[in-house]
């Protein structure tokens, strides 16, 4: 019964998202969405896979940080390996979810615990997001001259401002306080048992806040990879936007597409960006063609994947997929 309720949940995640898809295509005029993309460039698109490369090396290494602060023990390589094969499953499952899922079992070996692995995986999220939201506020203060409507934009930050300082203040607690361990010690089932693993791991970063810091700054860092990539796209398309513009539509963008409602956020996406596009004084047919096109291009740049580390792909997703069953079963 869970399975099918999972596939009907998917299917419908799918038909959103290709919804979105199709207003958009009625709505813009497909002709000139089409002449822009005609503009690519190929030696920018390879510039763009290279970038797309070294991206994935240094969330490899920005992992490992968090890793080897609570003394899990995983190569480099098997890193980076993790976060490719991500980056190709990632295409076909539910927005950032499905990619994580992917890692927890690519790298899972006895050397670490599930609970090390996984209070990893959501401080790195939880991480991520602040830092997307701390370039979209700035980006977002820079540009607020040229975005009708600011006021709803005004409230909009705000709101999402006070529930991640919400969520500082909870992580803080967590990390330095045994406040959450004394409400959960009063429960007996399995998902207040997994909430006092994920709390007692929380407890081995209790001593390395300077690594933290230091994996917080990284993921600051870290967005001027996306920024700069479709900066770059974007020129070759002739799209004249600045830098600091496409910092406030890219982070904004993927801010909002991290929430799971679309398959690998079909049509959420290319949605967002061309509203905020539209936002800041371009045309509809800009902002989806820049979204098409960097779809298609993450698309092609993950396609060695499969081909280069096909056996161990087809493990990796079958050991997860028969985990997932066995959970499954076993709830």
């Amino acid at each position: 019964m869970k399975i099918s309720k999972n596939r009907l949940l998917s299917t419908l995640k799918v038909l959103f998202g290709l919804l979105i898809l199709v207003f958009l295509f009625l709505w813009v005029d497909l002709y000139k969405v089409w002449q822009i993309l005609k503009e690519t460039d190929i030696g920018i698109v390879v510039l763009l896979f290279i970038i797309f490369v070294f991206d994935r090396l240094f969330m490899a290494f920005k992992w490992g940080l968090l890793l080897k602060a609570n003394n899990s023990k995983i190569s480099f390589s098997n890193l980076a390996k993790a976060y490719f094969y991500a980056a190709f499953v990632g295409q076909f499952l539910p927005a950032s979810i499905g990619g994580d899922i992917v890692r927890y079992y690519k790298v899972k070996n006895p050397l670490v615990t599930s609970s090390q692995l996984f209070t990893s995986i959501v401080l790195e999220k939880f991480f991520g997001m602040i830092a997307i939201f701390v370039v979209s506020i700035l980006a977002f203060v820079y540009s607020a001259k040229y975005i009708h409507g600011i006021y709803n934009f005004n409230i909009l930050f705000l709101i999402i401002g006070c529930i991640l300082i919400i969520l500082l203040i909870v992580l803080f607690l967590s990390i330095k306080t045994k406040v959450f361990e004394r409400i959960l010690v009063r429960y007996d089932n399995k998902p207040a048992n997994l909430f006092q693993k994920l709390l007692s791991s929380l407890k081995s970063y209790s001593y390395r806040i300077n690594i933290l810091l230091l994996f917080f700054g990284l993921c600051i860092v870290e967005q001027a990879f996306p920024i700069f990539s479709d900066y770059l796209y974007a020129h070759s398309l002739n799209i004249s936007i600045s830098l600091i513009a496409m910092a406030f539509i890219v982070s904004t963008t993927n801010f909002l597409s991290r929430i799971p409602i679309s398959l690998s956020a079909i049509g959420i996406q290319e949605g967002i960006l061309t509203g905020l596009f539209i936002l800041l004084g371009f045309t509809k047919e800009q902002g989806l063609a820049l979204g098409l096109g960097t779809r298609v291009l993450e698309i092609l740049f993950t396609l060695p994947v499969p081909i280069i580390y096909f056996s161990d792909l087809i493990k990796s997703v079958k050991f997860a997929k028969n985990k997932s069953v066995m959970e499954n079963e076993k709830s």
